[in-house]
C-alpha cells in the first residue's frame, strides 16, 4: 500500500535531533575499557543512547562534551601549530581520522587512538564538572551554560540594562547540533538554523504550518508580536498558516496600507 507523509510525520522529521556523527564515533568505544571508575560510567551511559541530542539529557552533554574534545586533539595532531588559529577540522575529516587511524596516533595507531578516546572523556567530564557542577545527574544539554538559544539584538552592547531587556530574547535550552537534521549550530548559544520552515498541505492549504520569522513578526521591541514566536519555536511547535481569503480575514488583527503618490 501507498503511505503519504502527515503533518505529523513532516514535524517529527523537522525536529529531528538524531546525531549523525554520534553513529560514527561511538562504536569506537565498544570493548573499550578504563581504570576511571566515572570514565566507565559515562561510557556505560553511551553505549545504552539513543544517539538523540535532547536538552533534557545528560547523556547528550557527556557526548558532546567529548566529541569537542576529540576535535581538539584532532586539531593537535593533524593540524600543523601555524594553521590552527586559522583552520578547523571538517566532520567527515574527524570521522576518517579517529575510525581509520594511522601513524600520527603513534607507533601502534590503533592504542594511541583508544588512549586519545579515554583521555578526552576524562577531559570532557572535567568539563562538564566545571560549568555545571559537581552532580552528574544533575546534568542537562540544555542547561543555560551549556547549549541555548539568546538572541543578542545589534545594539545589545551600547544600551543601558533597561533597554537591553526589552532588545533581547532568551535564554532558552536547546538540543541538536550543526550535524542534527534539526540544525541549532555547533556552539555553546545556537546562533544560526532555519527561522523559518513551513509544512504545506497541498491538498487542502489552509492546513499548513509553520515556524515563522523567530522570534517574532514584528522588529518593534514594545509590539506584543515582537518575541511572541519564540517560546513556540524553543518548543518545536507551528502556527497555522491560512492561505484562503476567508481563513486569513478570520484571524486578521491589523491591516497596513501603504498608499503612495
Amino acid at each position: 500500500t501507498r503511505r503519504y507523509l502527515t503533518v505529523a510525520d513532516m514535524h517529527a522529521i523537522q525536529e529531528d535531533q538524531f546525531s549523525i556523527p554520534a553513529r560514527v564515533l561511538l562504536p569506537l568505544l565498544d570493548g573499550l575499557e578504563s581504570g576511571d571508575d566515572e570514565v566507565s560510567r559515562a561510557f556505560d551511559l553511551l553505549s545504552n543512547w539513543d544517539k538523540t541530542l535532547k536538552k533534557e539529557s545528560k547523556t547528550a552533554a557527556i557526548y558532546i562534551a567529548w566529541e569537542r574534545r576529540l576535535r581538539a586533539h584532532a586539531t593537535r595532531l593533524f593540524v600543523p601549530m601555524d594553521a590552527r588559529q586559522r583552520l578547523g577540522v571538517p566532520t567527515v575529516r574527524l570521522l576518517d581520522w579517529y575510525t581509520s587511524p594511522d601513524g600520527h596516533f603513534g607507533d601502534d595507531p590503533l592504542a594511541g587512538r583508544d588512549a586519545v578516546l579515554v583521555q578526552s572523556m576524562r577531559e570532557a567530564l572535567d568539563n562538564l564538572r566545571a560549568r555545571l557542577g559537581a552532580d552528574m545527574e544533575q546534568w542537562r544539554y540544555g542547561d543555560r551554560r551549556f547549549k541555548r538559544i539568546e538572541i543578542q539584538h545589534a545594539m545589545s552592547e551600547v544600551v543601558n540594562n533597561e533597554i537591553r531587556a526589552k532588545l533581547d530574547v532568551g535564554p532558552a535550552p536547546r538540543g541538536g547540533t550543526s550535524y542534527t537534521v534539526n540544525p541549532t549550530s555547533g556552539g555553546d548559544n545556537q546562533t544560526s538554523g532555519p527561522s523559518y520552515r513551513i509544512i504545506a498541505d497541498t491538498s487542502n492549504w489552509d492546513n499548513s504550518v509553520a515556524t515563522i520569522n523567530i522570534p517574532g513578526q514584528s522588529g518593534d521591541p514594545d509590539s506584543p508580536h515582537y518575541r511572541d514566536l519564540f517560546e513556540l519555536y524553543v518548543a518545536g511547535k507551528h502556527t497555522p498558516i491560512f492561505f484562503s481569503r476567508e481563513k486569513v480575514e478570520s484571524v486578521t488583527e491589523l491591516s497596513l496600507i501603504h498608499i503612495s503618490e
